[in-house]
C-alpha cells in the first residue's frame, strides 16, 4: 500500500541525505580512524617479537629502551585518541540535544502567542539534518510558514517531516493532516482529498487522536468550501463542530468560522445579509496577517475578506494562487 500519496519528487538526491546514513557515516568514520591507528601503530605482533635481538652493546641498549617507551606510548595513544573523539562527539551531541530544547520550547512559545515570525527563527536555528531532530523541527517549522500564508515553504517542511525516518510512533497521522490542509489551501484538490483519506487511515495510531481530528476538520473545511460545497460544509459544520471544539485551538476555531461566513454569502448572503456581517463581526484580526494562510493562495477569500474589512487591504499576498 502507498503510505505517501502524491510526494513530490526530489529533483536532486543528496549525498547522505537519509539520516540513518549520516550517523551510519559518522560511526564509519571513528571506527575506521580507530582501525587505522591500531594498525599503524599498535603494539609489536608476536611474528615481530621473534626477530633476532640486537648486539648487546650500550647504543643498542639505548635505542632498545627509546622504543619501548615510544610503542607504550603509541600503545595508550591508539585508545586515548578514539576514546576522546568519542567523548568530543557525546558532547557536541548533548549540546545540540539542549540547543533543540531551547529553540523548540521559545518557538512553540511564540507560536502560541501569535507571534510566527518570531517562531520560526527559533525553529529554523534547530539542525534538522541531525537524526532525531528532522520531524520535531520540519513540522513546527511548517507550522509556522503555514500560519504566515508561505504555503509553499510549508509543504516543502511538510514533505520532509513525512520522508523523515527518526520519529514518534504514530506521529505521521499529524503530517498527512498537514500535506491535506496546505494542498486545500493552494487549491489542489487530487492530492489534499488523497492525503485526507490518508490522514483517516492513520488516526487510530496518532498518539493524541484529538490534535489530528481538529487538523482534519480544518483541512476537511477547506476541502468543501474550495470545492463549492457550501450547504454541505454549513450542514457538517453544525454536526461535527460542537464535538471538536474541545480539542480545536482557538486560532483554528476563527479560521473556520472565516470559511463558515465565506459558506453563508454564497448560500443566502443576499436573503440575510445582516446575519453575515453579524458572523464576521467577531473575527476581525487580532493581529496582523492572521488569516494570512487563507487567503495567500485563494483570491476569492482574500477579495471577502478585504470586502468584509476582516483582512487590511495593505497587507500584500505572500502567495498568488496559479
Amino acid at each position: 500500500m502507498n503510505n505517501r500519496p502524491f510526494l513530490p519528487k526530489s529533483r536532486t538526491q543528496k549525498l547522505f541525505a537519509h539520516p540513518v546514513a549520516r550517523m551510519a557515516c559518522l560511526w564509519g568514520l571513528v571506527v575506521g580512524m580507530f582501525l587505522l591507528i591500531w594498525f599503524v601503530a599498535g603494539p609489536a605482533t608476536d611474528s615481530e617479537s621473534t626477530d633476532l635481538a640486537p648486539v648487546e652493546d650500550e647504543p643498542a641498549q639505548w635505542e632498545e629502551s627509546i622504543n619501548t617507551a615510544w610503542g607504550s606510548s603509541v600503545f595508550k595513544l591508539e585508545f586515548v585518541v578514539p576514546a576522546a573523539m568519542l567523548a568530543v562527539a557525546l558532547t557536541w551531541y548533548a549540546y545540540q540535544i539542549r540547543r533543540f530544547s531551547a529553540n523548540n520550547s521559545a518557538g512553540l512559545k511564540s507560536f502560541s502567542e501569535g507571534d510566527y515570525s518570531r517562531a520560526a527563527e527559533h525553529f529554523g536555528a534547530i539542525p534538522r539534518w541531525i537524526p532525531g531532530f528532522t520531524f520535531a523541527a520540519a513540522t513546527n517549522l511548517g507550522s509556522a510558514s503555514l500560519h504566515q500564508g508561505r504555503l509553499s515553504d510549508a509543504l516543502t517542511l511538510f514533505v520532509e517531516a513525512e520522508r523523515s525516518q527518526a520519529y514518534p510512533a504514530g506521529a505521521k497521522a499529524i503530517c498527512a493532516g498537514h500535506l491535506a490542509l496546505v494542498s486545500a489551501l493552494q487549491g489542489s484538490m487530487e492530492p489534499a482529498l488523497a492525503w485526507q483519506t490518508e490522514t483517516r487511515k492513520r488516526l487510530p495510531a496518532a498518539p493524541d487522536p484529538g490534535v489530528v481530528e481538529a487538523l482534519l476538520a480544518f483541512a476537511t473545511a477547506v476541502i468543501d468550501v474550495r470545492c463549492g460545497r457550501y450547504a454541505e460544509f454549513l450542514g457538517w459544520l453544525g454536526e461535527s463542530l460542537p464535538k471538536l471544539e474541545g480539542s480545536m485551538t482557538v486560532r483554528t476555531m476563527r479560521q473556520i468560522r472565516v470559511l463558515e461566513a465565506f459558506a453563508v454569502v454564497h448560500v443566502h448572503g443576499e436573503q440575510e445579509p445582516d446575519g453575515v456581517q453579524r458572523g464576521l463581526d467577531g473575527l476581525r484580526p487580532l493581529r496582523e496577517g492572521e488569516f494570512a494562510c487563507l487567503e495567500a493562495a485563494w483570491p476569492e477569500m482574500r477579495a471577502f475578506l478585504e470586502a468584509n474589512a476582516a483582512l487590511p487591504a495593505e497587507v500584500a499576498t505572500s502567495e498568488e494562487h496559479p
